[in-house]
């Protein structure tokens, strides 16, 4: 993310969805519906503004520890947290 933030007009969400890219079973896309929804599952550590780029990381991290507890694909705990749309009903990943 630190490459990331040097480049002209690109913000945490840009940044987080071309790592994801890169490697979409190392890293997670930073999405509003998403952190809702990481929150109202229990993280309350990851800060609430997706636009901030300080949320990326314990987003990543709180991803991380729900793929570790479902043994699911990361890429599909993103997913799952973005169509929850942030209400805390996260479908089964």
């Amino acid at each position: 993310m630190r490459l990331i933030r040097v480049l002209q007009g690109v913000g945490p969400a840009l940044g987080s969805a071309l790592l994801m890219t890169m490697d979409p079973q190392r890293w997670t896309v930073l999405d509003e519906r998403a952190v809702k929804s990481i929150n109202a599952i229990g993280y309350a550590e990851v800060p609430q503004d997706s636009q901030d780029r300080r949320t990326w990381l314990p987003y990543l991290r709180a991803c991380l520890d729900v793929q570790t507890r479902t043994g699911a694909p990361l890429r599909d705990v993103d997913r799952a947290l973005y169509a929850a749309k942030g209400n805390g009903r996260v479908p089964v990943v």
